[in-house]
């Protein structure tokens, strides 16, 4: 009986201690648990309070930091853009005033280098144009002389043939009478006679028709040969004219071309630089804002 009673004294003490124990437990966590929203509630509720007034002083030196600086800023944008206006002013005169000298020493030269190339356009213009005057004026000048010598040959031709045929019907005259005086004693040596007369003067028709003939026709084709020659020469030089202004037009295009592009290149690197200061006074106004 009494190891019974000790041992149920003993499952007793050991049940009520794991109850007790387990109670306590429950109302040691209750409690922690208890006083963990207590003190967070307290800690929330002072850190509310601390909050605001730490975000009403933020807000009250960020206004006043703001205002500040938004003054300080006004200022300093203020008296950038006047001196920047003044730089870009004065830069701007400098550039346009190089600008301006180099345009007016690429025009001239152009102007010039145009003037003496139509200068000497002209004056080889020129230089055919009074050409073919004078081969034209030379032409004409050699045809009314050949004409006149022409003229005059057969002038001289033809008087030279009346005082021949003058001179031969006079011999034939004196011929006739001598054969008539002498007919009647010699008849067949006037037979003879005359024969050699009218061989001689058949000769020398024949001789002379022949010496006009000839005569003629070196001067008809000297004149087709000369006809020709100007023709040939009149379009070796309309051929020449038209090459060579060709040739003009095309060194002048080349030219310009070249002019064109030099100034395109100079006036896009004077864009591209200012182009690149102006970035760069950018990035300056960038950083002293920022």
């Amino acid at each position: 009986y009494g190891q019974i009673k000790h041992a149920t004294v003993k499952l007793q003490s050991l049940a009520r201690g794991y109850l007790v124990r387990e109670w306590y437990v429950k109302t040691r966590s209750a409690i922690v648990a208890l006083q963990t929203y207590c003190r967070g509630y307290l800690a929330r509720k002072h850190y509310c309070q601390v909050k605001a007034a730490v975000v009403l002083q933020a807000l009250a030196r960020g206004y006043i930091a703001r205002r500040q600086f938004n003054r300080e800023r006004s200022a300093i944008i203020y008296l950038q853009a006047h001196t920047r206006g003044y730089l870009a002013r004065k830069k701007f005169a400098s550039v346009k005033l190089a600008v301006v000298k180099a345009q007016a020493l690429a025009r001239g030269f152009i102007a010039r280098r145009y003037y003496q190339e139509t200068r000497v356009a002209v004056i080889k213009c020129q230089a055919l144009v009074r050409g073919l005057i004078a081969r034209r004026w030379f032409t004409r000048a050699r045809a009314a002389t050949l004409k006149l010598q022409s003229l005059a040959r057969g002038y001289l031709a033809r008087r030279h043939y009346g005082q021949v045929r003058c001179a031969l019907v006079k011999v034939q005259s004196l011929a006739r009478g001598f054969l008539a005086r002498r007919l009647y004693a010699k008849t067949r040596s006037v037979v003879t006679i005359q024969a050699l007369v009218r061989g001689y003067q058949a000769r020398k028709h024949y001789t002379d028709v022949k010496a006009s003939t000839v005569i003629l026709q070196a001067y008809t084709r000297g004149y087709l040969a000369r006809k020709q020659y100007v023709r040939d020469r009149t379009r070796v030089i309309t051929s020449q004219t038209v090459v060579r202004g060709f040739l003009s037009r095309r060194r002048f295009t080349r030219a310009k071309a070249a002019v064109l592009t030099i100034q395109k290149y100079t006036r896009g690197c004077l864009a591209r630089r200012h182009c690149r200061e102006m970035k760069a006074a950018t990035t300056i106004q960038a950083y002293a804002r920022g």
